[in-house]
Protein backbone atom coordinates (compact mmCIF):
# COMPACT_ATOMS: atom_id res chain seq x y z
CA UNK A 1 0.00 0.00 0.00
CA UNK A 2 2.36 2.30 0.57
CA UNK A 3 4.45 2.14 -2.50
CA UNK A 4 0.95 3.01 -4.21
CA UNK A 5 0.86 6.36 -2.21
CA UNK A 6 4.96 7.31 -2.10
CA UNK A 7 4.78 6.65 -5.98
CA UNK A 8 1.41 8.80 -6.63
CA UNK A 9 3.42 11.39 -3.94
CA UNK A 10 6.61 11.44 -6.22
CA UNK A 11 4.79 11.94 -9.43
CA UNK A 12 1.94 14.73 -8.12
CA UNK A 13 3.74 17.35 -9.73
CA UNK A 14 3.87 15.77 -13.04
CA UNK A 15 0.23 14.74 -13.18
CA UNK A 16 -2.73 16.77 -14.35
CA UNK A 17 -5.91 16.95 -11.27
CA UNK A 18 -7.75 14.74 -13.83
CA UNK A 19 -4.40 12.19 -13.43
CA UNK A 20 -4.02 12.04 -9.81
CA UNK A 21 -8.00 11.96 -9.05
CA UNK A 22 -8.36 9.09 -11.27
CA UNK A 23 -4.80 7.46 -9.74
CA UNK A 24 -6.24 7.84 -5.95
CA UNK A 25 -9.58 7.03 -6.63
CA UNK A 26 -8.61 3.44 -7.70
CA UNK A 27 -6.90 3.27 -4.00
CA UNK A 28 -10.15 4.83 -1.48
CA UNK A 29 -14.04 5.11 -1.86
CA UNK A 30 -14.66 8.31 -3.61
CA UNK A 31 -14.82 9.34 -7.08
CA UNK A 32 -12.59 11.54 -9.04
CA UNK A 33 -14.74 14.92 -8.71
CA UNK A 34 -14.94 14.06 -4.61
CA UNK A 35 -11.15 13.98 -4.59
CA UNK A 36 -10.57 17.37 -6.72
CA UNK A 37 -13.40 19.28 -4.42
CA UNK A 38 -11.62 18.10 -1.26
CA UNK A 39 -8.14 19.11 -2.50
CA UNK A 40 -8.59 23.26 -1.50
CA UNK A 41 -6.71 25.30 -4.55
CA UNK A 42 -4.06 26.49 -1.67
CA UNK A 43 -3.02 22.49 -1.29
CA UNK A 44 -1.52 20.80 -3.73
CA UNK A 45 -2.00 17.16 -4.95
CA UNK A 46 0.80 16.10 -2.97
CA UNK A 47 -0.42 16.91 0.32
CA UNK A 48 -3.61 14.97 -0.51
CA UNK A 49 -1.55 11.71 -1.50
CA UNK A 50 0.56 12.36 1.85
CA UNK A 51 -2.60 12.50 3.88
CA UNK A 52 -4.23 9.41 2.51
CA UNK A 53 -0.66 7.43 2.77
CA UNK A 54 -0.80 8.17 6.49
CA UNK A 55 -4.50 7.30 6.42
CA UNK A 56 -4.54 4.27 5.03
CA UNK A 57 -0.78 3.34 6.92
CA UNK A 58 -1.26 -0.18 8.84
CA UNK A 59 2.31 0.50 10.61
CA UNK A 60 0.41 3.13 12.72
CA UNK A 61 -1.96 3.40 15.16
CA UNK A 62 -5.04 5.80 15.45
CA UNK A 63 -2.91 8.11 17.40
CA UNK A 64 0.29 8.22 15.41
CA UNK A 65 -2.52 9.17 12.89
CA UNK A 66 -3.96 12.07 14.30
CA UNK A 67 -0.16 13.19 15.69
CA UNK A 68 1.32 13.01 11.86
CA UNK A 69 -2.07 14.94 10.54
CA UNK A 70 -1.41 17.50 12.90
CA UNK A 71 2.10 18.10 12.29
CA UNK A 72 2.06 18.84 8.25
CA UNK A 73 0.82 21.83 7.33
CA UNK A 74 -2.20 21.59 4.95
CA UNK A 75 -3.15 18.17 6.44
CA UNK A 76 -6.04 19.97 8.17
CA UNK A 77 -7.86 21.34 5.21
CA UNK A 78 -7.83 18.02 3.29
CA UNK A 79 -8.74 16.37 6.45
CA UNK A 80 -11.86 18.53 7.07
CA UNK A 81 -13.35 17.88 3.65
CA UNK A 82 -12.65 14.26 3.81
CA UNK A 83 -14.19 14.13 6.79
CA UNK A 84 -17.47 16.00 5.58
CA UNK A 85 -17.47 14.12 2.48
CA UNK A 86 -17.40 10.87 4.54
CA UNK A 87 -19.89 11.80 7.41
Amino acid sequence: MSDFWDKLIKDAGEKSIEEFCDKASSEIKLTNSEIELMIPQEVDKKKFAELMRVVKSTALNNTEKAKQIREVTGFAEIAVNLIEKLA
